[in-house]
């Protein structure tokens, strides 16, 4: 509801209009009046009308100078002039102070009514622009917020994560490239008598006010990771303040409007979007080893540790790949995932070569103790081809090695599956038919669907749904997006059929498997 001003030395007439009125069927909840403009001022200081009728020819103040005063504080408010002087240089200087009409005295009263209306028309159709602009801004802010959580989830998770994904967030967000950050893990104590909606209701305002002192200042960045944790980095950008200091800082500001204890986790202090995921691997460490109930802020010291924490990963992933020696794509499938795991934890190149040769040495002597085969001074060459080279040079000699000793005669079969598999996790929206794909590698759809079958031990079409599903989990876990959207992203165009092909992965439907998420949220 809107309300009108009625400006008129005249009593009879400013008390006639505001009578005769049907204000409220008009969508008018109040009509002022004022007898002079002097009074008028103090009425729009007061209430604020969105709409005005004014007469001309008033004592110490006319209606063309009110409508000028009003103009310099107002450009919105609607300004209707009744004068009964039919003069051409009235009608232009209430046009050029932007009156939205002009009517003589004495006016018919259906015709102020019409123009009352038409007002009121204008008022609200500028409202539901203003609501629509304002909608759009706010959709648009929470796409880029809910891009930029997803992106920073798949970064620190290194769920499909691959140079090609590394390149495309860098275009993103070109400013994080070379800056100094720290992430750190937020721990929420929340009683445990809380019910669940209190559970919830306090993760999210504690992520509200992350992003209020965090990103809403560009000091870092506030995100949820996989397991629906709080997850902050610190960016010094060119600041150069401690991001322990900030952290404190943000401990203290969180238990003061919350009223709840807090605790952050740090990892290491990194460069640039790639030391992110090293910092997360840091404090999620720390997180489960080191943590003490007693302090609010955990802080590492970690050249020492990294070694010795990541030598008990290291020995878990060579179990895996020995155990799986006789299955080239189930070993490839976990030698990529042992190489992330070294990206992860930022292993020296000098390490990373004894790692691999042990490795290396390891499956050897499995593979010849299985076969009774010898590959002739194979071992030697790997030996002195990782003296003093960098990590990822020497992983890829390794990849050499490992692909000629277990895929000796279908050394290119395998790498035409590796190329498969890159199409398919890169455009897990398009159409990854068997047929689209044979056709890009340049073979039949019954060839490619054996070899796939026979080098991996899985279907195309299986890894295919896989990949989709686990994508669609990332999302299902990290973000707010509707279940239609996700399906449309991991290139389902029938919300049935993804339901489907996802409960048959999981076992549960992707709203059901969502509900999980927030419960186990709610655990921590």
């Amino acid at each position: 509801m809107y309300q009108i001003l009625i400006v008129d030395d005249e009593k009879m007439i400013r008390m006639g209009i505001q009578k005769s009125m049907p204000w409220e069927e008009m969508g008018i909840s109040k009509a002022h009046t004022a007898a002079s403009a002097r009074e008028a001022l103090e009425i729009v200081d007061l209430y604020h009308p969105h709409i005005i009728i004014t007469d001309i020819s008033m004592a110490e103040m006319t209606g063309l100078q009110l409508i000028e005063e009003i103009r310099r504080e107002d450009d919105d408010c609607k300004i209707v002039v009744l004068t009964g002087y039919d003069r051409f240089d009235y009608a232009r200087q209430a046009l050029q102070l932007r009156a939205q009409d002009f009517l003589l005295k004495p006016v018919d009263e259906n015709e102020l009514m019409q123009c009352i209306r038409r007002q009121v028309d204008a008022l609200e159709q500028e409202r539901r622009q203003r609501e629509e602009e304002e909608l759009t801004k706010r959709t648009r802010g929470f796409s880029q917020q809910a891009q930029l959580e997803m992106d920073m989830c798949r970064l620190i998770t290194g769920t499909e994560w691959k140079e090609t994904e590394e390149t495309k967030f860098l275009a993103r967000y070109p400013d994080l490239q070379n800056q100094p950050m720290q992430a750190g893990i937020l721990l929420l104590d929340i009683p445990a008598a809380d019910s669940r909606e209190n559970r919830l209701f306090r993760l999210w305002s504690i992520k509200s006010l992350c992003l209020e002192v965090l990103d809403e200042k560009q000091a870092g960045i506030t995100f949820n990771d996989g397991m629906g944790r709080i997850i902050l980095v610190f960016i010094n950008w060119k600041t150069g303040r401690d991001n322990e200091e900030k952290a404190r800082e943000l401990i203290e500001f969180l238990e003061s409007e919350s009223g709840s204890r807090i605790r952050i986790v740090l990892g290491s202090p990194q460069i640039g979007p790639a030391g992110i995921r090293i910092s997360y691997n840091d404090a999620m460490y720390s997180l489960e080893h080191e943590i003490k109930k007693g302090k609010q802020l955990v802080k590492m010291e970690w050249d020492e540790r990294r070694d010795s924490m990541f030598r008990d990963t290291f020995g878990e992933f060579k179990q895996a790949m020995l155990a799986s020696i006789n299955d080239a794509g189930a070993f490839m499938h976990v030698l990529e995932r042992f190489f992330q795991s070294m990206e992860s934890y930022n292993i020296s190149g000098r390490y990373a070569c004894r790692c691999l040769f042990e490795l290396a040495s390891a499956v050897y002597y499995t593979y010849i103790g299985e076969t009774g085969e010898r590959v002739n001074d194979r071992l030697d060459g790997l030996m002195e081809s990782l003296r003093g080279m960098d990590r990822v040079t020497a992983q890829n000699v390794a990849m050499d090695f490992f692909q000629k000793l277990l895929n000796r005669e279908q050394g290119d079969e395998y790498e035409l599956v590796r190329q498969v598999k890159k199409i398919i996790r890169n455009d897990l929206a398009g159409d990854l038919s068997i047929p689209s794909l044979a056709d890009y590698v340049h073979v039949t759809p019954n060839y490619l669907s054996r070899m796939f079958k026979r080098l991996t031990g899985e279907g195309c079409s299986e890894y295919i749904t896989r990949k989709r599903v686990e994508k669609a989990k990332c999302l299902l876990e990290t973000t707010s997006m509707k279940a239609g959207e996700i399906a449309c992203l991991v290139g389902y165009h029938d919300i049935s059929y993804f339901s489907m092909a996802f409960k048959k992965q999981t076992g549960l439907s992707p709203v059901r498997y969502r509900m999980q998420t927030i419960q186990r949220t709610e655990n921590l």
